[in-house]
This record gives structure tokens, C-alpha cells and sequence, in this order.
């Protein structure tokens, strides 16, 4: 008998004549989530610097979603200022601007609806609108409020499709904020709001932050629970980075990263390598005159323990840490410069003897007469 099957679709119908490019265009304001939730990528970069003597962090926080959410987003953008919205909307909260009726009823996003909603949000509705409109606690998620901030500049990123559809969109967010010296400084806390329905699926988070000479990252604060977080701090020279990643975020989870930043000199990542340097040579001198006429073997032995401080450096070790590890090679250096066994004369200067080879000796403590050591 021929075989039979059954095919399915779930067809959706807009309003339009095909003018955005046989894509489904919502005739009502479209769910924020169809109840699966949406992917969500938070990528945070930063740099740490000082200005007539303020400690400054400037950083850029991109939110990127796709689905469903970026559907809503994307319908919202085509409808600023639209006067037949839902009282309830979250797009209430945006007034047309320059954005003609033309606009708003091309089906299509155009440049400047896209300026219009960077500039509104600039403005003062920035912390509203990822509030109340993507559900995200903005404070934990900008590292502070909107008054906290010196500069803000929000953008738009359609990814290049200006169609009202499922693709990628993104938020752009720059800021600029003074932060107190010493003091904790909160890069990102738990930022997935609670949900009555699931808004977000699949929340990754990335940070870069680098320091500028004569700044640095003296602590780094990490608080975990339900989630993994993977840290990468390193020293490079006059500068310091710091990345971090954690992925499948949600909002039952506890997640929190800080940092503890200074523009004082002694944590400066140059000021430290040169303390370092200058410390594992100033001890090297000195034990290698303490063990002048003695034998060096020992010595030779203990001095690649020289590369215990330098990765200490580079893996950015805490200050303290770093002293410890560079006292304790340069004072095991001295100690066995003292301690090392003399050699029987000045071999080295009498030509005489020159070609006998290095006996060692030992001073006795009683007496100090020098006593050849046998050698069996």
C-alpha cells in the first residue's frame, strides 16, 4: 500500500502589501517572549584610567538578542511615537521625534528611527526601558545609576537587516563614571530580573577591561552561586587585563565581579616589574660577592627560582604575595652565598695552580681554621 503522511504548518498573516520584503509584519505590538525566551549576550569593555587626578572607568555594554525579543525590539523601533499603542505598552515611554507617519508605516527600520531611539534613551529613559521593557536590572548591569555617570551614549545596531523580523539586534550603551580610589568598584552583579514568564534563555557574559600606566586592578572580586565564572587576570608591562566569561545565566543564579581600583603607584603594573627587577638583581650582586672564593654550585642551582616572582608578576599575583616571593628568592640567595663551602686559595689568581681543580672548604665554628673537605 502507498505510504501516507501528514505535514503541518502554522501560518501567521500581517498586514501589508509585501513592502518589507515578504517578511511576517505584526499588525499589534508582538510579546516580548513566546514563552521560550530569548539568547542574550552581554559583552562589557573597559579601560581604567585617571584624569586631573579622578580615577575614570570607560566602558561599552552590548546587549545582543535574537528570537523573539528581537522581533518586539525591532517592532518597537518602526513605532515611535505610534498614538494606537496599548496603554500598558513599553513603548509608550517614546514620543516621535523626527520620525514621520512614512516612517512608521514602511515596515522598515530606517536610519533615523534608529537615531531617534539612541538619542531618547541617552536622554533619560535608558534605565527605564531595560527595567520595565527587557526586564534587566540595569544598575547591576551598567555598574551604577544614571546619574552616576559622567557621559552616556546609547546606539542602536540593526547588525545591517532593517527588516521587522526574528534577526539579531543589539543595544550599544558607552559611559564614562568617577569611582572612588580604593574602594570596591562593581562591574557587573546579578542582572536577570526575576521573570512572571521566561524572557531569556541562554544569557552569556563576556568583560575586557583593561588598566592604563599608572592605574591597576589591586583586587579582583568574584561571587558565584548556580553558575561558573572564568577569570584571566595578567599583568603586561605598564598595563593590566582582565577577562572574564560565563555562560547559561539566569536569574536564579548569584553572579558578581569587581574589582578594587587605585592609582597608587606601588600597585602600578610598571612600578611593580621594575621593584621586582631591581630587587632579584640587587640580592643576585650581592650574594655573588658574599660568595667570592666559595663554591657557586648551589647558587647556580637556586637561580631560576628567579622565575617564580616573574610569573607571580605576570599572572598578577597580589602585591603582597609578590614581596614574599621576591624577598624569600633573594634571601635564600644570600644565605646560601654564606653558608657555601670556601675554595683552598685564590686558585683563580695563582697561575701556579691553576689547572688543579676547586677543593672545598669549611670554616670551623670554634676555631675558624679552614678545613678541606674529603672527597671519596
Amino acid at each position: 500500500s502507498p505510504l501516507q503522511g501528514e505535514v503541518a504548518w502554522d501560518i501567521q498573516f500581517g498586514e501589508g502589501g509585501g513592502s518589507s520584503g515578504g517578511i511576517y509584519y505584526p499588525s499589534e505590538e508582538p510579546p516580548l517572549t513566546d514563552g521560550s525566551g530569548s539568547e542574550l549576550d552581554i559583552m562589557i569593555n573597559g579601560e581604567l584610567s585617571t584624569d586631573d587626578g579622578e580615577l575614570i572607568i570607560s566602558r561599552t555594554t552590548k546587549l545582543s538578542f535574537s528570537d523573539s525579543a528581537a522581533l518586539w525590539m525591532r517592532w518597537g523601533l518602526n513605532n515611535l511615537g505610534n498614538s494606537s499603542l496599548d496603554t500598558d505598552s513599553t513603548w509608550n515611554m517614546f514620543v516621535g521625534g523626527s520620525v514621520t507617519n512614512d516612517m512608521r508605516n514602511n515596515q522598515l527600520i530606517d536610519e533615523v528611527e534608529i537615531l531617534e531611539m539612541g538619542q531618547q534613551l541617552q536622554s533619560g529613559r535608558l534605565m527605564s526601558f531595560l527595567d520595565g521593557g527587557l526586564y534587566l536590572e540595569s544598575e547591576e548591569l551598567l555598574g551604577g545609576r544614571f546619574a552616576d555617570f559622567q557621559t552616556i551614549e546609547v546606539t542602536i545596531d540593526n547588525k545591517g537587516e532593517n527588516r521587522i523580523m526574528y534577526s539579531p539586534i543589539a543595544i550599544v550603551i558607552s559611559t564614562t563614571q568617577i569611582i572612588e580610589d580604593g574602594e570596591r568598584y562593581s562591574i557587573i552583579r546579578s542582572f536577570v530580573k526575576s521573570q512572571p514568564e521566561i524572557y531569556w534563555e541562554n544569557v552569556d557574559l563576556e568583560v575586557e577591561l583593561r588598566s592604563s600606566a599608572g592605574t591597576s586592578f589591586a583586587n579582583i572580586f568574584k561571587e558565584t552561586e548556580g553558575v561558573e565564572m572564568d577569570i584571566n587576570h595578567k599583568r603586561l608591562g605598564s598595563s593590566e587585563y582582565l577577562h572574564a566569561t560565563s555562560e547559561g545565566i539566569e536569574s536564579e543564579d548569584t553572579i558578581s565581579l569587581g574589582v578594587q581600583p587605585t592609582s597608587n603607584i606601588i600597585y602600578s603594573p610598571s612600578v611593580l616589574l621594575v621593584a621586582i627587577s631591581v630587587g632579584l638583581l640587587t640580592t643576585l650582586i650581592i650574594s655573588w660577592r658574599i660568595s667570592k672564593n666559595k663554591s657557586r654550585l648551589a647558587l647556580y642551582v637556586e637561580l631560576p627560582l628567579a622565575i617564580l616572582s616573574m610569573l607571580g608578576y605576570v599572572l598578577a599575583y597580589p602585591m603582597e604575595t609578590l614581596v614574599v616571593l621576591t624577598g624569600g628568592t633573594g634571601g635564600l640567595w644570600i644565605l646560601t652565598a654564606s653558608v657555601s663551602p670556601r675554595r683552598i686559595g685564590d686558585i683563580t689568581s695563582n697561575s701556579e695552580l691553576s689547572d688543579l681543580p676547586e677543593v672545598p672548604t669549611i670554616d670551623c665554628p670554634r676555631c675558624s681554621t679552614t678545613n678541606q673537605i674529603a672527597v671519596r
